[in-house]
């Protein structure tokens, strides 16, 4: 959490400022920003910049969502694909945004092969991978997950692998309820209840 105390507050993770300043190259090419003075937007003002922020870090994760060629290429992978790439689009959009993201993948060879592969296309410095030695989310999970991120700025949770069954309603409940967005890849048979606590 970046914590800065102006005289008025504190400024976290996730606010938005209006500065005035200069900006200043040193020597070795790096910029450094200096402030003179700090405005935290609040209300409509905060609202409007966080979409506009959004929707740019959304445009720019268009430009990389991009159909690749499918290992394998029959129908029911044709009818899945553009649902695919609007995940992977999602995901690319919440990393550009500067969303903190942990992707937990089942310990298995599609779990870790796809949760790696998503791990990739994060911003380092954003991606956060456990694997997980279950097929079920439970409630020890959700509360590991809220201390690590809870306050974290729009926490994005991707579940690979598993997640999307009954038991995992509870673990889904908690972290929906910390403010978390919860994604599930998930090839098993779906709960209508955990899907119904999804965002993707």
């Amino acid at each position: 959490k970046l914590e800065l105390d102006w005289g008025k507050g504190l400024l976290a993770t996730g606010d938005c400022v209006r500065a005035e300043g200069r900006l200043e190259r040193d020597a070795l090419l790096s910029d450094t920003f200096f402030a003179d003075k700090l405005e935290k937007l609040e209300g409509s003002e905060r609202e409007e910049l966080l979409a506009k922020l959004e929707k740019a870090a959304d445009e720019r994760a268009n430009s990389f969502a991009r159909k690749a060629p499918l290992l394998i290429d029959d129908a029911n992978m044709r009818r899945m694909q553009a649902k695919i790439l609007e995940g992977a689009r999602r995901i690319k959009a919440a990393s550009f945004f500067g969303r903190a993201i942990l992707v937990r993948f089942n310990n298995d060879a599609d779990g870790a092969t796809a949760g790696l592969a998503i791990v990739s296309m994060i911003k380092p410095e954003k991606a956060n991978a456990l694997m997980h030695p279950s097929a079920v989310y439970v409630e020890k999970d959700a509360t590991r997950d809220i201390m690590v991120l809870g306050r974290e700025f729009r926490p994005l949770l991707v579940l690979v692998d598993f997640g999307a069954n009954q038991e995992s309603v509870v673990g889904l409940n908690l972290v929906k309820a910390a403010g978390f967005s919860v994604f599930v890849i998930d090839h098993h048979p779906p709960s209508k209840e955990a899907v119904a606590l999804l965002d993707f």
